[in-house]
């Protein structure tokens, strides 16, 4: 059901895939998640960044990298609320 949502907001099979691991974990390293999820580490740092500029990701500048973080699901539930306001005018 978490998958449909995040489909209906526009997030790519891989965006869902990436955020969810986040959820799971405090924080990653791109190369961490590219493990995790058997993807190569660009096409998830290219991920990481939508999901950045979507709100939904945000990261912390760590020596030679960076770790990303998982926005808080309730903002989710915000942008689904305003979606389907939008879709009801």
């Amino acid at each position: 059901m978490i998958k449909t949502l995040l489909s209906s907001l526009g997030l790519s099979g891989r965006e869902i895939d990436i955020y969810l691991e986040l959820t799971r974990r405090a924080s990653a390293k791109a190369s961490e998640l590219a493990r995790a999820l058997a993807t190569p580490k660009t096409s998830i740092t290219e991920s990481l960044y939508i999901l950045e500029d979507k709100g939904l990701v945000s990261k912390t500048p760590q020596k030679n990298s960076y770790i990303f973080h998982a926005e808080d699901p309730e903002i989710l539930l915000h942008t689904i609320e305003r979606k389907e306001k939008s879709l009801q005018e």
